[in-house]
């Protein structure tokens, strides 16, 4: 071989080897990933307000992760969760989330209610990282943010459900609406929610009284307020405890109203409990089904997976939070499968969250579907009411959407 062949296959080689390396020390720089493990980020309430919420929904991700890493995880890598507590503190979720990408290196952040969710979508954006969000915000997805996806319906569609629900299911063509709102993101939504519905339908929102989280000692003033407007349907933009206390005192002041949890955290088992007798004729909107239905293929899989790796005091509770974060991570995990053996967050969500479609993880939860101009799962949910001798809800409608034209007036 002459020499300037040598050279030649020598320069070729050199080339090749070159290539290879900075292909595998490009993979490499993505954040998160190693060549055994994927770090995913959390950012739940595990102590004061909604602790025992976040609680079930971090222990329903983790035993997920658990199945998932036990059976191969991700192309041969294990996910590895790091969980902090937000105390649905919108500083300390800002806090924690810009700790998880710096110190704690997490491929992309799974944030827990709105609250906590809202000031996190702009870092995620400028930072490049994947932002789960399990809460969901108009505010959060319009318009359009490439790192940032809602894993529930929009909250101001689900309040929209419950009122087309008494427009075209109980027959009411003329209503008297008041509206009880959390004064915060996630209480705001059913207010907005619940006004453009009102107005598609010309019904009139007749009160809409408000409260802060953890002040609220009574609601006795509230009720008040919507009794003395003659309120026929009062739509609920609450949670759990808040929501008990104001059927308590509903009745206790004998309010001859229709009550309707307008957000899925409505359907919270607990509140049935809590509420006691007052709970009677409660209606909410659900966005995935019950534990009791273990005839659905997608309930009796979950049901298997956390019988395994959840205790059964967590399970007894029957948790709407838990059921509402397992559907999320197995969202997550086939995303991640589509993104192949080195994810990067951008072919996690090119290739792997905007590809799903019409997932219900087989009945569990509401069909979630993603594409490049729509970050929110979809607008389906359904209708059940408290039946006081089971202590559950029993489902009183089909998956309901609002009409096309009002969903568009909420999402424009």
């Amino acid at each position: 071989m002459k020499g300037s062949e040598k050279l030649f296959l020598g320069l070729f080689i050199f080339v090749i080897v070159l290539g290879i390396e900075s292909f595998t020390f490009g993979q490499e720089k993505a954040r998160g990933v190693t060549s055994d493990s994927i770090r995913i980020g959390i950012g739940a309430p595990l102590t004061k307000a909604l602790a025992n919420a976040g609680r079930q929904s971090v222990a329903a991700m983790s035993a997920y992760v658990s199945h998932v890493n036990e059976t191969g995880g991700i192309h041969g890598k294990k996910i590895v969760l790091v969980v902090d507590d937000t105390q649905l503190d919108p500083g300390i979720s800002l806090g924690i989330f810009k700790k998880q990408i710096t110190s704690d290196n997490v491929f992309a952040h799974i944030s827990w209610g709105s609250p906590a969710a809202s000031p996190l979508i702009n870092p995620a954006n400028e930072e490049k990282i994947p932002l789960v969000v399990l809460g969901t915000a108009k505010s959060f997805f319009v318009p359009p943010k490439k790192y940032a996806f809602c894993f529930l319906p929009p909250y101001e569609l689900q309040t929209a459900v419950a009122v087309t629900y008494i427009h075209d299911k109980l027959n009411k063509k003329d209503a008297k609406i008041a509206i009880f709102w959390r004064n915060d993101d996630y209480g705001k939504t059913a207010l907005v929610g619940g006004e453009e519905a009102a107005k598609y339908f010309k019904y009139e929102v007749v009160a809409k009284p408000s409260y802060i989280l953890g002040q609220a000692i009574d609601f006795t003033s509230e009720v008040m307020k919507i009794k003395r407007a003659k309120a026929e349907f009062v739509l609920l933009g609450s949670s759990v405890g808040d929501v008990a206390g104001f059927l308590r005192e509903a009745k206790s002041q004998k309010l001859n109203a229709t009550i309707i949890g307008a957000l899925s955290p409505c359907s919270e088992r607990k509140i049935i409990y809590q509420a006691g007798d007052a709970a009677e004729n409660y209606l909410s909107v659900f966005t995935n089904a019950m534990f009791k239905e273990s005839n659905i293929p997608g309930v009796k899989k979950m049901l298997e997976v956390s019988k395994k790796y959840v205790s059964n005091e967590i399970l007894a509770e029957e948790s709407y939070y838990y059921l509402f974060a397992f559907h999320p991570m197995m969202i997550i995990v086939e995303a991640l499968k589509r993104a192949g053996v080195n994810p990067t967050a951008e072919n996690f969500i090119t290739k792997g969250l905007e590809t799903i479609k019409e997932d219900s993880g087989e009945g569990l939860s509401s069909p979630v579907s993603f594409s490049a101009n729509k970050h929110y799962i979809g607008e389906s949910s359904f209708m059940a009411k408290a039946n006081m001798a089971t202590k559950d809800f029993d489902r009183v409608s089909d998956w309901m959407k609002p009409p096309q034209a009002l969903t568009n007036q909420i999402v424009k």
